[in-house]
């Protein structure tokens, strides 16, 4: 033992680790290593996340890396930030957290999306991120913009008058596309280019979908160069993997194309995402209970089509679908990514192409 000056960061101590961190409804955030949730074949019955109250479901979940930087987007369009290793530890069966032990949220103020951000803050001056409301508005700003939150929040964005934020992503890539999907399966596709950024926090945004009376917006997300097929998905456990090149590149502002049909079997989309070769994906219910499994299981089918069984659900149960969330195959590792590979081979859906009648085409 020798005298040596310096200070040590409490962060260096962090031991790097993909962590699978959850948000309830009642506002209850926790985290736990993303190898409590090993692989299974679809149909399965999944694992329980937490044990939940009455009328308590789980209203977000996702992947991220214990020193990633973490924005957390809230209902009155404030914006707050801290590391992914701040977030508390716990079993699979615990609620968590409370939020407002960890955030200052003021009265009636829930967090509502998640972005994940580069640890490397030079990366932030060539990204932005992509904003979507339930009513159909969408927005693009810097993310440098987010790169200075005071510990009790910024505002983050506009919203009009019964208006609220659905997703918000990040984007590194000025040439892609984006994908907004509704809960009645409708979807459009339109470039990223399509959209001005916008360096104001409290801007509304632009119309990013047509949507019908009744409907709106149930997720965003950016298509990527490695996205070879959009996983749709039902709150009923139903889905299907279709060609990305199935959905044509629209204006943005227009109805789009049918993404899934949402029959009294199916129920409302839960997502329309997208997803590449090799990658797992991770459905939660909303009483708590998860599967985690291979897309390349999933049967790719056209995008009129209802889809196949992804989570069993009994007949006459009140579970739902709430959440899907996507692994990229450059995040599993070891026997994670071998077990990928196994299932892959096992599980090889061929594609299937279903008829269509007049009237189940799309406007």
């Amino acid at each position: 033992i020798t005298d040596a000056a310096g200070d040590v960061d409490l962060e260096d101590l962090i031991t790097p680790e993909d962590v699978v961190v959850t948000i309830s409804t009642d506002g209850y955030v926790k985290r736990m290593p993303m190898d409590a949730y090993r692989a299974q074949r679809r149909g399965g019955k999944g694992r329980s996340m937490a044990q939940l109250r009455d009328n308590e479901e789980i209203d977000t979940l996702f992947v991220a890396n214990t020193h990633d930087p973490i924005l957390f987007f809230t209902t009155t369009g404030k914006v707050y930030k801290m590391k992914a290793y701040q977030i508390p530890q716990t079993g699979h069966a615990a609620r968590g957290k409370a939020f407002v032990n960890l955030l200052p949220l003021e009265k009636e103020e829930a967090v509502m999306s998640v972005v994940r951000c580069p640890q490397d803050e030079q990366e932030w001056q060539t990204s932005h991120i992509i904003f979507a409301t339930q009513n159909g508005l969408i927005r693009k700003t810097p993310l440098s913009v987010f790169s200075n939150v005071r510990a009790s929040g910024i505002n983050g964005m506009g919203l009009n008058e019964g208006d609220k934020l659905i997703d918000a992503h990040l984007s590194r890539n000025e040439e892609t596309d984006i994908l907004i999907s509704s809960k009645n399966g409708q979807a459009v596709r339109f470039h990223s280019a399509d959209l001005r950024p916008i360096a104001s926090r409290t801007a509304m945004g632009v119309k990013g979908i047509n949507l019908n009376q009744d409907d709106d917006v149930i997720s965003m997300h950016i298509l990527g160069d490695k996205a070879t097929h959009v996983l749709s998905v039902t709150e009923k456990g139903y889905g299907k993997r279709t060609k990305v090149e199935d959905f044509p590149t629209k204006s943005r502002g227009t109805k789009g194309v049918i993404s899934i049909q949402t029959t009294k079997r199916n129920g409302a989309v839960v997502t329309s995402m997208p997803v590449g070769e090799g990658d797992q994906i991770m459905i939660a219910t909303n009483d708590g209970q998860v599967i985690r499994t291979t897309a390349d299981g999933i049967s790719s089918m056209s995008r009129n089509t209802q889809g196949v069984t992804l989570f069993s659900i009994g007949k006459g149960s009140k579970t739902s679908v709430s959440l899907v969330t996507r692994l990229p195959l450059a995040m599993l590792e070891g026997d994670d990514a071998e077990a990928t590979a196994e299932g892959n081979a096992a599980d090889a859906a061929p594609e299937v192409a279903a008829p269509t009648t007049p009237d189940m085409l799309e406007e």
